[in-house]
């Protein structure tokens, strides 16, 4: 993958078993980007990381996939997305994102969190 507009960019694609999902390394902008499914983190110097560091945590980040040691859970309310997360299996507890948003008559604020594995194995999809 290369992209003209940042020539000293690259990126590096993990095509999961689940249809239409990957892994998605980049380098743009001075950081380190991961992204899967519905999910994405950034890694570098604005947030105090040296380059070493950001290496080193986006390439944790990635194995912890890969392994399905890491799950992306994505909340949607009825308008759209509402919020998404990683969230290492060991400390994964039944708790969904939470969302403050105030009821106005007529919508709907039906809640729906997917968990996103790499394999799918873990994959489920809760209604609130």
């Amino acid at each position: 993958m290369h992209d003209e507009d940042q020539p000293n960019a690259f990126g590096i694609v993990w095509p999961s078993p689940v249809k239409e999902r990957s892994i998605l390394c980049t380098t743009i902008d001075e950081e380190i980007n991961v992204s899967f499914g519905d999910w994405h983190g950034h890694y570098g110097p604005w947030l105090n990381q040296s380059d070493s560091e950001a290496v080193e945590t986006a390439l944790s980040t990635v194995a912890a996939i890969l392994n399905d040691e890491a799950v992306v859970e994505v909340s949607y309310l009825a308008s759209g997305w509402a919020g998404s997360r990683l969230v290492h299996m060991g400390e994964y507890k039944d708790t969904s994102i939470v969302i403050a948003v105030e009821e106005e008559a007529g919508d709907d604020l039906t809640l729906e969190t997917r968990i996103q594995s790499w394999s799918g194995r873990l994959d489920e999809v809760k209604k609130i």
